[in-house]
């Protein structure tokens, strides 16, 4: 069996994160704009300060994609369709309403049960 290999994202990967996000199982649940250009996802996967990317591949092909921004206002989540209906939701709620009340104090971990 294959092993899946994390990596950082390459200029070359546009392509496929293209195609993996334009897909209706995907796109569905994420606050993306329909079809977007090539031209926008070479923009998305640009190194920018505060911002990582990474992507899993199995043999060779790019079947994932992770990205990592330090937000100074961070009040945007996303979970994956794969973990719905297990508590992420409320852990999220919950968080961000103790953010609200320490809106000094970044949030750091978000914990589902």
């Amino acid at each position: 069996m294959s092993e899946i290999v994390i990596r950082h994202i390459e200029a070359s990967d546009a392509e496929a994160l293209r195609d993996i996000m334009s897909h209706p199982g995907v796109y569905h649940d994420t606050l993306q704009i329909p079809h977007p250009s090539m031209a926008m996802w070479h923009e998305r996967v640009a190194v920018k300060p505060g911002r990582r990317h990474l992507v899993a591949c199995l043999d060779g092909r790019v079947v994932g994609h992770m990205a990592l921004d330090i937000m100074e206002n961070p009040r945007r989540s996303h979970v994956s369709y794969l973990w719905h209906r297990r508590g992420g939701r409320y852990a999220r709620a919950r968080r961000r309403k103790q953010a609200d009340d320490r809106d000094d104090q970044p949030v750091r971990q978000l914990a589902a049960r």
